[in-house]
């Protein structure tokens, strides 16, 4: 049975204080005083979506076949962000995370890994989160960290909702049957500008 889980409840509760209040002023100051100037910034740090025990199944003769390739995906409720139309956002994927957690001790047999986020209503495109290549002669144990190169603002797909995940990984895949954690770690800028 798989978990989802999310280190987020409400993204309002990862705003500074100061950055609330601000809007709540800005609001304040718009509809009271002409000529009123405010400006405030915040960071949500860190947005985990983890999805737990994610099988993947072994490939028969793997190790006599050389380098293959599989893919697996599931789907991932994401957290609302209900902020003023007058507050400018920007969501990034700014790394993964995979963590083994039964049939392999390490993850040293990827070669490469691909997530592919991609939302399920709206019109909003498909968009890469990480696209890793494992560096010749990299130590890798049983949790792989892999910060994305150029992250780009999916805003446009978080707003969807709900979003399924594609992983796809290459390497000398076990021949068993393994499960791995994968969590894809999110920052959040927020401006306000009166």
């Amino acid at each position: 049975m798989r978990r989802t889980s999310i280190a987020l409840a409400s993204l309002w509760s990862a705003l500074p204080l100061t950055f609330t209040l601000a809007l709540a002023a800005g609001s304040l100051c718009a509809s009271t005083l002409a000529g009123c100037a405010l400006s405030a910034e915040a960071s949500a740090p860190d947005i985990e979506v983890t999805e737990h025990d994610i099988a993947v199944a072994g490939i028969p003769m793997a190790g006599r076949l050389g380098e293959v390739a599989t893919q697996m995906s599931f789907m991932q409720n994401l957290p609302s962000i209900d902020l003023p139309s007058s507050v400018d956002t920007t969501v990034k994927a700014v790394a993964v995370t995979l963590t083994a957690k039964q049939g392999v001790t390490d993850l040293s047999f990827l070669h490469s890994l691909r997530v592919v986020m991609s939302p399920t209503s709206g019109t909003a495109t498909p968009v890469e989160l990480i696209n890793y290549q494992k560096a010749d002669g990299a130590t890798v144990g049983s949790v792989l960290v892999m910060p994305s190169q150029n992250p780009a603002n999916i805003l446009e797909q978080w707003n969807a909702k709900t979003a399924q995940f594609t992983v796809a990984v290459s390497g000398i895949l076990p021949e068993q049957s393994w499960m791995v954690d994968l969590s894809v770690h999110f920052v959040g800028d927020f401006s306000y500008h009166l």
